[in-house]
């Protein structure tokens, strides 16, 4: 039997759990600022969302800039500037340095409210002197292909930053910053998520270890690394996690269930490598059940080929269950972005192989070529969901009758 179409349902309401405006304009009156005038810097994926949220719900004037991927909706009291994401580009510079220009100008009466989500460390950027931007494009194409967790990249990204490990809050001086975050990582660590730019944080120590196990790293950067670059700076005095890959998963869960199915929701964060970690889930499923998983794995690329970590482990899923008629395997990312595709990832149940192989593909060579996005172009199963507008990281579903 397919039951594809109610494990993207669970997927939607996971989704829908974690929706940026909602979240924020709820955690908003725990900041009991009153009336303050307040200066809003939101940085993310999704900033727009917060920043709608943070507005309905606080009642005093509201200034200031959201840096975001795409143009969305904001308040009109702000101002909107897109980067982008995952490689930075000369707009991400452009953002980084109009962020910090941004709270440099905090009012006496003001309290600064920093928004922040995943996808921000490529969004926006500010580097230190000797390192420029084909430097940081270079940097970051190599961490991301050689399969390192996000910390690995964060560190370094860090490292060159006058941004992020508490850059932002630094320049806003002696005021007052608190902040409101939608964590895509694991352990909802603050430095982590788009690489602290509120929180203290020295990543020298880090990234050198990360510069010298990764090739093509430029000399610049490394040169930037080594000297330590940044120390630790301030941090806003308050920091509160309104969305996480928890409230997701709980979602997911809640939607298996009302489907008379057996749930279980693993805590614990899914990581490594996708192609080996998914076949490994599907082999522990229990029958009669629904696992959620959450977290975000990672890719080694080495063939030639395009597609994102969910795509590639929905393909290796689909490989351990060709034939299976009782199994199905969800993963897709809660921001609609699978890598480098325009998918958010994929489905798959015991058929999924077969019917790749009579339109002709070969799936295990293309799962060994990392090319799970064509793959899923000419198969069913593939999920696209557009931009979210939210970012807490990948939802996983296993299932078994």
């Amino acid at each position: 039997m397919s039951f594809r179409p109610f494990l993207i349902d669970a997927f939607r309401c996971a989704v829908a759990a974690v929706e940026a405006a909602r979240a924020t304009e709820r955690a908003t009156p725990s900041l009991e600022l009153g009336a303050t005038p307040v200066l809003v810097l939101a940085l993310g994926k999704a900033a727009p969302g917060m920043a709608r949220g943070f507005c309905a719900a606080h009642p005093g004037p509201v200034r200031g800039l959201v840096v975001a991927a795409e143009p969305e909706p904001i308040p009109p009291s702000l101002d909107l500037m897109i980067g982008d994401h995952p490689v930075p580009s000369a707009r991400s510079l452009a953002a980084g340095e109009a962020l910090l220009r941004a709270a440099s100008s905090a009012r006496d009466d003001e309290t600064v409210v920093a928004l922040i989500s995943g996808g921000g460390s490529a969004l926006a950027e500010a580097l230190v002197p000797g390192v420029d931007l084909e430097d940081l494009r270079t940097q970051t194409a190599a961490l991301l292909l050689s399969g390192r967790p996000i910390d690995d990249l964060n560190a370094v990204r860090t490292a060159v930053s006058r941004l992020k490990g508490g850059g932002l809050a630094a320049a806003a001086g002696g005021h007052r910053v608190v902040t409101l975050a939608i964590s895509d990582v694991i352990g909802d660590r603050p430095e982590v998520i788009a690489s602290g730019p509120t929180v203290a944080s020295d990543a020298s120590e880090r990234a050198m270890k990360v510069v010298a196990g990764v090739g093509a790293i430029p000399k610049a950067i490394q040169t930037a690394v080594g000297r330590g670059a940044v120390n630790a700076r301030s941090s806003g005095r308050s920091f509160t996690v309104v969305a996480s890959r928890h409230d997701a998963a709980g979602a997911a869960a809640a939607h298996l269930r009302s489907g008379a199915w057996a749930v279980s929701v693993v805590a614990e964060p899914i990581s490594g490598e996708a192609a080996r970690l998914a076949p490994r889930l599907v082999a522990a499923a229990h029958p009669d059940t629904a696992t959620v998983y959450s977290g975000e794995t990672t890719v080694t690329v080495r063939g030639s080929g395009r597609g994102g970590r969910n795509q590639e482990a929905a393909l290796a899923a689909a490989l351990a269950i060709d034939g299976n008629e009782d199994a199905g395997f969800l993963a897709a990312g809660t921001d609609g972005i699978d890598g480098m595709t325009d998918a958010a990832g994929a489905v798959v149940d015991g058929g999924t192989a077969a019917e790749g192989r009579a339109a002709g593909l070969d799936p295990a060579a293309m799962l060994a070529d990392n090319d799970s996005g064509r793959f899923f172009e000419q198969v069913s199963g593939r999920l696209v969901t557009d931009r979210t507008g939210t970012n807490v990281g990948d939802i996983w579903i296993v299932a078994r009758r």
